[in-house]
């Protein structure tokens, strides 16, 4: 007959094995509930006002493929406790077609030399991603297997739901919901900070005082893309998303994108939260200004000229 210690011992082993097949069952059942959403389009408020069947209640009603894809969503969400989720909006523009993927995923190459470059130093890296939306980036850095804890910080409700909807079972994740000026705080000792296609969307003015205020903590590096709306990038992209089909050229006027193109932004109003009017180079002046830029990066290839980059990122160090 075993003893008391080691009947508690196995107890405490079960619970722990119970727990890990529980948070893989809730993985496979968020897996499921996207794919099924987005192959169905299924809106969050359809999920929550569908009153879910019994499979004798399906069969016996004869219910349509997309129905039956909806009760078991339904269920799927009940069951778990997992998010009815697509991807998020600015997934599927990254994800519109092939050229749209190479030009979005040109930043985490760079990202992925820097974390390799961190980690032959430090053995545990402290990640801080200014903007994050749905934390692509935890996902991308996990799978470099390098050992990293990762805060992310996102103003959208919807956003950090989805990221905590699929990251909040790993320990070395967490997101804060809310703007980078109330959470200055957290940039102490951190090795890396991003901000990647996050800087656009935040009045010129506010992003001045954040870069400010962080780069006066102690940090290693920091990295930060933004898109670039001037000179002929902008010409080539709008004209080009036009062709393809892709939404992005609707936010200019054409005589905007010209203006734009000839760097003549005060053709029309100011920028603010949106791509239109935004101008890299007040942000590179400023990052100057507060720490070292070490590399400036252009996309898809560091070959091409700023000029026509649609993209520009700031590889910097602390002073």
């Amino acid at each position: 007959m075993k003893s008391y210690n080691e009947l508690k011992s196995e107890i405490k082993t079960l619970k722990l094995q119970l727990v890990e097949a529980r948070k893989r069952e809730r993985l496979e059942a968020q897996k499921r509930v996207r794919t099924l959403c987005k192959k169905f389009n299924f809106s969050n408020e359809e999920v929550k006002s569908r009153i879910e069947l019994s499979k004798k209640q399906i069969i016996e009603s004869g219910l349509n493929e997309r129905s039956k894809a909806l009760n078991e969503v339904k269920h799927l969400c009940d069951e778990f406790g997992v998010i009815a989720e697509k991807m998020d909006d600015y997934e599927e523009r990254q994800n519109f077609n092939f050229i749209t993927q190479i030009l979005h995923t040109n930043r985490y190459r760079h990202l992925k030399k820097i974390i390799e470059k961190i980690s032959k130093s430090k053995k545990r890296i402290k990640v801080i991603d200014i903007g994050c939306g749905s934390a692509k980036t935890f996902s991308f850095i996990k799978q470099m297997g390098v050992d990293f804890v990762y805060l992310g910080i996102e103003p959208s409700e919807d956003l950090v739901d989805i990221a905590n909807n699929r990251y909040s079972q790993f320990d070395n994740f967490s997101i804060i919901c809310d703007s980078v000026e109330n959470t200055y705080a957290s940039f102490e000792n951190v090795d890396l900070i991003l901000a990647m296609e996050s800087f656009e969307h935040i009045r010129e003015a506010t992003v001045i005082r954040i870069i400010e205020n962080i780069t006066k903590r102690k940090f290693k590096y920091m990295y930060i893309t933004v898109p670039n709306e001037i000179g002929p990038a902008i010409l080539i992209k709008n004209v080009g998303s036009y062709l393809m089909g892709w939404k992005r050229y609707r936010e200019y006027k054409w005589r905007e994108t010209l203006a734009s193109a000839f760097y003549k932004l005060d053709k029309f109003e100011r920028h603010s939260t949106r791509h239109k009017g935004f101008d890299w180079r007040w942000l590179a002046q400023n990052l100057r200004q507060n720490c070292k830029i070490k590399k400036i990066t252009t996309s898809p290839l560091n070959v091409i000229p700023m000029s026509f980059s649609p993209s520009i990122g700031f590889i910097c160090e602390k002073d």
